[in-house]
């Protein structure tokens, strides 16, 4: 199939942020672009991704130790435009293991998100 593209991706951190300890991160990616609808060309897309923290350090900054996200989206290109359309969420609030939200689900990373953004490709 010529119009799909499948990808993924292995990240290792030996010091997380805040000093959390190792961290890795699995994540596979999937594209699919149709044909040209008037103007615009659309592309659906998604990501799912799995992060894993092997440190003490990284439940307790956290309040879990590991998580799963997932994004899907539409993107609409025109010439130089790109609008995309997407939606984002993680189960990372629910692997909570204190009964009071996480330091990082506190500033409201964990909760699910409706995203809009525009690119300009520049020459």
């Amino acid at each position: 199939i010529t119009n799909l593209a499948l990808g993924a991706a292995v990240y290792y951190s030996d010091d997380s942020f805040a000093e959390t300890g190792e961290v890795w991160t699995v994540e596979g990616t999937a594209a699919y672009t149709f044909h040209t609808v008037g103007p615009f060309t659309p592309t659906i897309s998604g990501v799912l991704g799995h992060v894993e923290g092997d440190d003490p350090a990284y439940l307790a900054f956290n309040g879990f130790d590991s998580y799963t996200y997932w994004n899907v989206g539409l993107a609409l290109a025109v010439e130089k435009l790109t609008f995309d359309f997407r939606y984002w969420d993680t189960d990372g609030a629910e692997n909570a293991v204190s009964t009071t939200e996480s330091f990082t689900c506190n500033r409201d990373y964990c909760g699910e998100r409706f995203v809009f953004s525009a690119t300009v490709a520049l020459p």
